[in-house]
């Protein structure tokens, strides 16, 4: 496995306004850290139309507060947290037909990462409850290979 350096620390956070400029933003944002880690170009493609879907659901379904994208490296892996204010709004993949404008965002999801997950994150004082989204993606392609290898053994 290659080794990864970046200039920008191991785990970051960004806060962004929930509007329709958010998805953009965080492209580039996160764009930034894949080139920063030095992550090969198809693995940076399918990390921004990922990161680009949980964030345009979180502007489509939730529309109001921030929505915060935090990531990190580790073993190999880039994990990435989308956050937002709507805890009870839990997203679910479901088929559609082939007519159906939308509604196949999660699944590119699921067929994008190593591992997805969303989660309850409990508030305190200075933060309400959130949801946060989990995505993880290898490193490198012949990450991805053994992670889908894994999925179907």
């Amino acid at each position: 496995m290659p080794e990864f350096t970046t200039k920008a620390p191991p785990m970051a956070l960004v806060e962004l306004p929930m509007t329709v400029h958010a998805p953009k933003q965080a492209r580039e944002y996160i764009a930034a850290v894949c080139a920063a880690a030095g992550l090969e170009a198809d693995i940076v493609a399918m990390v921004l139309i990922v990161v680009s879907e949980l964030v345009t659901n979180a502007v489509r379904h939730v529309g109001h507060g921030l929505v915060s994208l935090d990531w990190e490296l580790r073993n190999g892996r880039l994990i990435v947290d989308v956050g937002d204010d709507a805890p009870q709004k839990l997203p679910h993949a479901q088929w559609v037909s082939d007519d159906t404008e939308g509604g196949r965002g999660l699944l590119l999801v699921l067929s994008f990462t190593e591992q997805y997950v969303v989660m309850r994150a409990d508030g305190h004082a200075s933060r309400p409850p959130r949801k946060i989204s989990r995505v993880a993606f290898p490193c490198s392609i012949a990450g991805l290979g053994r992670a889908f290898a894994r999925r179907v053994a």
